[in-house]
């Protein structure tokens, strides 16, 4: 590392698995960081594909680390952060890079907000065989609705009503655009049992407690893969999931505080109200689903079974009331969230979890 480079305090997170197709371009990206951060740990799992040796081979830093963990891509994360030394936390995915330049106002604008996380839109790449989405992301909606046009903090109640408006996508957009305050990334670890949208379940689980900022700058490259696009129609076991993450999230912060507060604070406790009682409906409708599947198996036909169109029934019911809960849940966050700019309109802005 040069010493006319004075580095800036991030360190950053680089998982990897069997990255070789992807991996020279990025490395190329890691050398021109190399000099203007404190460190870099790569977290690998299991390749077999020579990445490792590819990266230590290819990249010189002082704080280079390489450390094992078996495959899944947010425990890796997890893994990575968790060593991390430096005040503040970039995470590069392989195929997403970030300039030096971009890396800087980061750290920029997450210092002079004092912010826990900093988000801005990524420049889109695609991928050989990947298809362009064709929905804009929330974070792309966000800061035009909120007509950010220069860095600004964004208070945490709102991001959290943002991130349940777009469940189960993620406002946090692409972590190659985003850096972390190590400190808080520390006591707040991304879930592991959302899938792929880790991302969108740690501003839920995380959100009501973090400081966060926005600018409308452009610092770093998403990489389109193919099959990568969000589905339009989420699985329901997802977004029971992360209806309980949000549940969880809220009870944790009432716990213990004044029932007498604002007005925001009231709307935090309808929503509650309403994620427990989806909990509820979902519990039953599982139950009913448990049943109607036994009865397919029992060598009777299912329609001749009493108990089989009671559950079906019970199963069908329980569809309709999730629906219902989503639709009050829509209308109390368009209530809350600040009003969209005079004669601005998106079509993305249907929820997609207002499927059952």
């Amino acid at each position: 590392m040069s010493e006319a480079v004075r580095p800036l305090p991030v360190g950053v997170v680089v998982p990897t698995r069997n990255a070789m197709p992807w991996l020279p371009p990025h490395v190329e990206a890691l050398r021109a960081l190399a000099p203007h951060v404190q460190e870099i740990l790569v977290v690998d799992s299991e390749s077999d594909d020579g990445t490792t040796a590819y990266i230590e081979q290819h990249v010189e830093h002082p704080a280079l680390r390489v450390l094992s963990h078996p495959p899944g891509l947010y425990p890796s994360w997890n893994h990575g952060i968790a060593s991390v030394e430096a005040p503040l936390t970039y995470i590069s995915t392989v195929g997403d890079v970030i300039t030096p330049e971009g890396l800087t106002h980061l750290v920029e604008v997450i210092e002079q907000h004092d912010a826990d996380v900093v988000v801005s839109p990524p420049r889109f790449e695609l991928a050989p065989g990947a298809e362009p989405s064709t929905e804009p992301w929330p974070i792309l909606e966000i800061l035009q609705w909120l007509e950010v046009d220069q860095p600004r903090a964004l208070p945490s109640h709102t991001a959290y009503w943002l991130a349940i408006f777009y469940m189960p996508q993620a406002v946090l957009g692409s972590a190659a655009s985003n850096l972390f305050r190590t400190s808080f990334l520390k006591t707040a670890p991304y879930p592991d049992d959302c899938g792929a949208a880790g991302d969108t379940a740690w501003t839920l689980a995380h959100g009501l407690r973090a400081a966060f900022a926005l600018t409308p700058r452009e610092c770093a490259s998403y990489l389109h893969q193919p099959g990568s696009a969000m589905t339009r129609r989420p699985p329901p076991e997802l977004m029971r999931r992360l209806r309980t993450i949000a549940a969880r999230a809220l009870e944790a912060a009432f716990d213990g505080t004044d029932p007498d507060d604002d007005g925001e604070a009231d709307a935090l406790r309808i929503l509650l109200g309403l994620l427990q009682r989806a909990e509820r409906v979902e519990t039953e409708k599982v139950e009913h689903r448990a049943v109607l599947e036994a009865s397919r198996t029992g060598g009777v036909p299912w329609f001749l079974s009493r108990t089989a169109w009671r559950a079906r029934a019970g199963r069908n019911r329980g569809r309709r009331a999730i629906k219902a809960i989503h639709a009050e849940i829509e209308a109390l966050v368009k209530r809350t969230l600040p009003p969209t700019p005079p004669g601005w309109r998106s079509d993305w802005r249907a929820p997609l979890w207002r499927y059952a």
